[in-house]
Parts: C-alpha cells; sequence; structure tokens
C-alpha cells in the first residue's frame, strides 16, 4: 500500500508542476516535403532518439502515387527520404500506417497495386535502408488495405486491415510478422452477415496479445457493430465481443487502447434510430476476458458526433477526442475525459474563428498526464488551419497553437506525438496552388530550472537502452525506479528462452545502473533484456559481437 501511495504522491506532483510550467508552446520549427504534385495524408512515428518519422503518399515528379517516408532529426533536418513504387509500376501505392522499434528501425505499411491491391508492409533501418519488403494479397480478387501496424519488443510486426474475401465482401485481415519479415501467422475475421467488416486500428498488451477493433455488419446485413477481437501471440482467438446499440444504431469503433491489466477500450460512434441520422460518440470499457464493463457517449444538441481517437493515463482515465456538432457553429472539437469507471469528468468544445468546420484528428498525452489535440479549424478570413491545444489532465486549457502557411492555402493537421521532454509534433497536408505537401511541425513548451529538478524524481518504472550497443565484452544497463521495490532483470534470446538473471534484489526509488559482462558461452547475436517489477514489464533489445 506503501508503494501505491509513493507512486501516487510523485505522480501527482509532476502533474501539476508539469501542467504549471508548461504553459505556452513555442513554433520551434516547420519542415515541409513537397514532391512536386500531390503528397498527402502523411502519418507520424518518433524513435527513440527523439528523430521524427514521417510516412505518407506522394506523386514524385507527377508520377503514379509512391510510399513515401522522411526521416528528421529533432531539429527538423531531413535525414533521409525513401520511396516504394510496387510491381504495378505506373498504378497507386498509399501509405497508411508508420511505427518504430526501440533500435531505431522503421515500420511503414500500406495498399500497393499489382494485379489487385495488396497489403504492402516495409522495414528500413536506421539508415532508410529496406531490409524486407513483405506483400500479402487476400483470397478475394480486390482491395486489401492495412490501417494500422505495431511492432513488440522482439520486433514482431502485426498488421490490421481489410481485405477483400472469396465473395464480393471485405474481412478483417491480421498478420504477424517475425524480425525478418516471415510471415508467422494470418488470422481473418467474416462477420455473420458475410458481407463487410472493417477494421479501424490494433493494440498491443504487456503479453503482446493483439486487440483489433472496427465495425462489422450484424446478422441482418444493414446495421454495423462495433467489433473487438483479441488474439494471443500466436493468432489464437481468445474472444470476440460485438456491441450493438439496442435501438438498431450502426456503431463503429474507430480506436483502441490496452492498460497494464490487459483492459481494452475502444472508441468511435453510435448512430442510433432513436436520434435519426445523428450520432453520439461512444466509448466502451472491456475486462482482459472481453467482458462489457461500461458504455459511455456524448452528444451535443444535434447529436451528429462522433470521436477519432483516444489515450489512457496512468490511472485507467480516457480522453477522446472528435468532433460535436451545433446550429450556431456547425462542426467543433469535443475532447472528453472520463474516470476508469466510465463517468464523464469534463468535456472541452473548442469552436474556431472561423465558426466553422472544425474537427480533431489526433490526441496524445504526456507523461504528466496532460492532453493534446489536433486536427483542422477554419480561420477567420483563411481557409482551415492546423490548431493544436493543450489541457491539462483536470480539463484546464494551457495553450492553443494555430499554424496558416498562407491566406490562401488550406491545412489539415492528421497526426501528433510527445515526447519525454514535452515536445509537440504534428504532421498532416498542407495545400497550396500547386497541389498537397506533407507539412510537419515541432512545438517546445517553455521550462525553468524547477522543471529540471521535478524530472530527477522518476514518474515511472523505464529501461534504457544499453550502452554500448552492439557491444563486447560488456555493457551498461540503466532504469529508472520511481518506487523502492523488487526488481529483476533478465536475459532471453531471440527464441524467448531465459539466459540469466542480471538483477535480481530490492532497489530504492531513483536511477540506476549495472555493468553487464557477457557469458563466455554466448555467441554473437541479437538478445533481450526485461526489467520485470511486478505487473510491470518493459523489453530492450542488446546485440553481442564478438
Amino acid at each position: 500500500m506503501k508503494t501505491i501511495y509513493a507512486i501516487v504522491f510523485i505522480t501527482l506532483i509532476n502533474f501539476f508542476l508539469a501542467s504549471y510550467l508548461f504553459c505556452q508552446a513555442t513554433q520551434e520549427w516547420v519542415a515541409i516535403y513537397n514532391g512536386n504534385y500531390d503528397d498527402h495524408s502523411p502519418y507520424l512515428a518518433l524513435d527513440d532518439s527523439g528523430n521524427v518519422l514521417i510516412t505518407g503518399t506522394s506523386s514524385v515528379d507527377y508520377e503514379a502515387e509512391n510510399f513515401c517516408t522522411v526521416k528528421y532529426n529533432n531539429c527538423g533536418v531531413s535525414q533521409w527520404i525513401s520511396y516504394y513504387n510496387g510491381p504495378a509500376y505506373c498504378a497507386i501505392d498509399e501509405a497508411r500506417c508508420i511505427t518504430t522499434d526501440h533500435s531505431g528501425n522503421v515500420y511503414v505499411a500500406g495498399n500497393s497495386a499489382n494485379i489487385t491491391r495488396d497489403f504492402a508492409v516495409i522495414k528500413y533501418n536506421v539508415n532508410g535502408v529496406v531490409l524486407w519488403i513483405a506483400r500479402y494479397d487476400g483470397p478475394g480478387y480486390g482491395y486489401d488495405n492495412p490501417v494500422a501496424i505495431t511492432v513488440d519488443d522482439f520486433e514482431n510486426v502485426y498488421v490490421t486491415g481489410h481485405s477483400m474475401g472469396s465473395g464480393s465482401n471485405f474481412d478483417f485481415a491480421t498478420i504477424k510478422y517475425n524480425a525478418a519479415g516471415t510471415v508467422e501467422w494470418i488470422q481473418r475475421y467474416n462477420g455473420p452477415a458475410n458481407s463487410d467488416d472493417y477494421p479501424y486500428d490494433l493494440a498491443l498488451d504487456n503479453a503482446n496479445n493483439i486487440f483489433i477493433t472496427g465495425y462489422s455488419l450484424g446478422a441482418n446485413g444493414v446495421n454495423a457493430d462495433c467489433l473487438t477481437i483479441k488474439y494471443n501471440s500466436s493468432g489464437v482467438e481468445q474472444w470476440i465481443a460485438r456491441y450493438d446499440d439496442p435501438a438498431q444504431a450502426n456503431d463503429v469503433a474507430k480506436k483502441i487502447v490496452v492498460d497494464s491489466l490487459g483492459n481494452s477500450y475502444i472508441t468511435g460512434s453510435s448512430r442510433s434510430s432513436t436520434f435519426g441520422t445523428y450520432s453520439r460518440c461512444l466509448t466502451i470499457k472491456y475486462n482482459s476476458d472481453g467482458a462489457e464493463q461500461w458504455v459511455a457517449k456524448f452528444g451535443g444538441l444535434l447529436g451528429a458526433d462522433g470521436a477519432n481517437d483516444i489515450v489512457l493515463d496512468n490511472f485507467g482515465n480516457l480522453f477522446v477526442a472528435g468532433t460535436t456538432y451545433n446550429n450556431q457553429s456547425g462542426y467543433d472539437y469535443a475532447t472528453i475525459k472520463y474516470n476508469s469507471n466510465g463517468v464523464q469528468e469534463w468535456v472541452n468544445v473548442y469552436n474556431g474563428s472561423g465558426n466553422g468546420l472544425d474537427c480533431v484528428h489526433s490526441i496524445a498525452i504526456d507523461k504528466w498526464g496532460d492532453v493534446y489535440v489536433t486536427g483542422e479549424s477554419l480561420g477567420s478570413g483563411t481557409n482551415s488551419n492546423y490548431v493544436t491545444i493543450k489541457y491539462a489532465s483536470e480539463g484546464i486549457e494551457q495553450w492553443i497553437a494555430l499554424y496558416n502557411r498562407a491566406e490562401t492555402s488550406l491545412e489539415e493537421a492528421f497526426d501528433m506525438a510527445v515526447d519525454d521532454s514535452g515536445n509537440v509534433y504534428v504532421t498532416g497536408n498542407s495545400v497550396t496552388g500547386v497541389g498537397y505537401d506533407f507539412l510537419t511541425i515541432k512545438y517546445s513548451q517553455l521550462t525553468t530550472g524547477i522543471l529540471q529538478d521535478i524530472k530527477s524524481i522518476p514518474y515511472q518504472f523505464i529501461l534504457e537502452q544499453n550502452y554500448p550497443n552492439p557491444f563486447n565484452p560488456s555493457t551498461t544497463i540503466s532504469w529508472q525506479s520511481p518506487v523502492g521495490s523488487w526488481q529483476t532483470i533478465k536475459l532471453f534470446d531471440v527464441l524467448g528462452r531465459e539466459i540469466e538473471t542480471i538483477v535480481d534484489g530490492y532497489y530504492e526509488a531513483g536511477n540506476h545502473s549495472t555493468s553487464y559482462i557477457v557469458n563466455s558461452s554466448l555467441t554473437s547475436g541479437v538478445y533481450f533484456y526485461q526489467l520485470k517489477v511486478g505487473d510491470f514489464i518493459q523489453t530492450k533489445k542488446m546485440i553481442l559481437i564478438k
């Protein structure tokens, strides 16, 4: 119990002071990628070194559209640009999602034309060199489109999307690749209506169970239900949960997050016949066995609302972002906080200066529990702009950052991330007279010496990357502890077999390190070291070179 109180106390100090000190945003840099025609729909990921990775679709020099992946360093300087043009050379290839691993490798997935359209998954190393490309063509003659990607601590890659089945309907299709790009398993789901089933997002828990969410037409073949599926790391289905509003609604899940206990949370929209064609923001919690725990809905007076993204803090509070509608200002940003029991704690609505279309596309949370939303907002006398807003965890607005490239340009922010220093990164489309460009912004936040002091108090358990890496014969492993507790670090091979225990003992709160000297029986290769404290588990990769 003392451990829990200590974590809560330290966390509250960090939350309060960080919110107070991070009281304004400064635009550090703007990076624009222009492939000389239409470059659109970028997505964003950060690596452990603070580099910014962007992927999207680019018509390079007026050719057919290709995957385009750009790496910027923390100063906004381009490090490399890589294109992927699929087997059907003059056809369209659309990048749809991106992620990174702890070694700095970059993973991109999208749809790519061949005879039909296929999943295409690419792994790049830190220098932008292609390590492998994996393609998947479903059983149907049609369109296969991945929508989400993630990677585990062993560099296994998980991709989900919709794929044409043997009939004319779309199914969920989820694939696991190992670190070398070899397919480990493929799981498809065709719903009871034998009709269209579309996933939108995926997430992993601490045990590498994978959760997929989206929508599936119900048995009547008309109304859509929210569908969530859990597979274990071997691809064995654990459970399926469907949500069908009692009022014959169309229910669509857009995003999913999973907590440390394996509870999953989905958000999206529910369009009920009770409200005619109107819809509500819909959020649902399932426990680790897939049992529904609660359902929460939010809607404005006219009810044309929907959620687009969700994040979770360390106390089980949820923050949902999307749009809400009223007949005075049209569509506005809506940001909602629910506690762990599904009780709504606050709602913030933002109406831009143009009193028109304002739509949140992405939400992020920092390690102090403050939340950030970004999207598009109609300006006064301009087209739509990037508008990024920060709220303290208590719902108090901290700052608003607006970006408009030119009076006649049109900006739409699609994705964002926040690093451990509180820097905020936003990416999206910028449309000028000559076409679409990728446009990425970094905002820093005002800090003081006081903040540096509170940063010395670890906020959570964190396992750092060993240094040097690769190594021989010794390397240093560092980690952070927010409270005193019994802590272990063990070494595993690439098959997950335990080799030896590196750390096993009680450690006080603070920053720790140990020197690991390699066992003479170990051969050159990849190994994994894992910190375990109670239910907390984190794994990193190390490379031994003899």
